[in-house]
């Protein structure tokens, strides 16, 4: 990670905010490694109303520096940095701050980035940060055609997203988010809902072919998240091993291209 905690755009926040999201939280070590992101966190939330206000008045600065975090070449650091990404940005009192983040496109391109990592707990977290953009009504131009220019892409890429987590609510909100997708890039009703259904109905082929394939293992627990696509997300899994084609975790072959 190439970390600039002086750099004109980050002025307004204090030294030791970039400090914690551009040094400490990739240090060798563990241990510090892991107080900083616990830190971030509970800087983050432990007074939503003054973090909101901060957010609101160092919205560019805060979040631009919270984006090279999420560059991480440390798995916890992006996985972790996602899941509190998640977390503020579905607070309904974050609403507006929210609002603003999906109207950045720089910020989906980032999201859309993680979303082909090699963990599929990372593309898991991903997800629920970039179905933000996807269900924002008022999509800025640029975020339209990057959606519009790659649907195709975008739609296969999604269907094939973490098949086999026995999440209802997870699969439920795939197919959801792709007939919105489909929706907002053009598509005709029939072919939306056409589309969601085959997604749901691959998912559920894919559960037990996973299953098999990994022997008797337990499933994960279900999520008891909302199916509605600014919802809070489904809960975390564990780190798992990916599980679409190898190609599409390269960094050559993107699944989606967003610039």
């Amino acid at each position: 990670m190439v970390a600039e905690p002086h750099h004109d755009e980050y002025t307004p926040l204090n030294k030791y905010i970039i400090d914690l999201l551009h040094m400490h939280v990739d240090n060798d070590s563990f241990e510090v490694a892991a107080d900083a992101l616990a830190t971030i966190k509970v800087l983050s939330t432990a007074n939503p109303q003054a973090v909101r206000q901060f957010l609101e008045s160092h919205h560019s600065a805060f979040f631009g520096a919270y984006d090279v975090m999420l560059r991480s070449t440390k798995y916890t650091t992006r996985l972790e940095g996602l899941k509190l990404l998640s977390e503020l940005l579905l607070d309904k009192d974050n609403f507006g701050i929210m609002v603003q983040f999906v109207r950045s496109k720089g910020y989906m391109r980032g999201i859309m980035t993680l979303m082909r990592d090699k963990h599929t707990s990372i593309q898991f977290e991903a997800f629920h940060v970039f179905k933000l953009f996807v269900a924002n009504p008022e999509k800025p131009a640029a975020i339209q055609e990057v959606l519009s220019s790659n649907q195709a892409k975008l739609v296969a890429f999604i269907r094939n997203l973490c098949n086999d987590r026995d999440d209802a609510d997870f699969m439920r909100e795939k197919a959801l988010i792709i007939e919105t997708l489909m929706r907002c890039t053009g598509a005709s009703e029939a072919d939306a809902a056409a589309a969601a259904a085959a997604a749901a109905a691959e998912a559920a082929a894919a559960k037990p072919a996973a299953a098999d394939a990994a022997g008797a293992g337990a499933s994960s627990p279900q999520s008891a998240a909302s199916t509605a696509a600014v919802s809070p997300k489904a809960a975390s899994p564990a780190a798992t091993t990916p599980t679409e084609p190898q190609a599409a975790a390269e960094a050559g072959s993107a699944p989606v291209e967003s610039s």
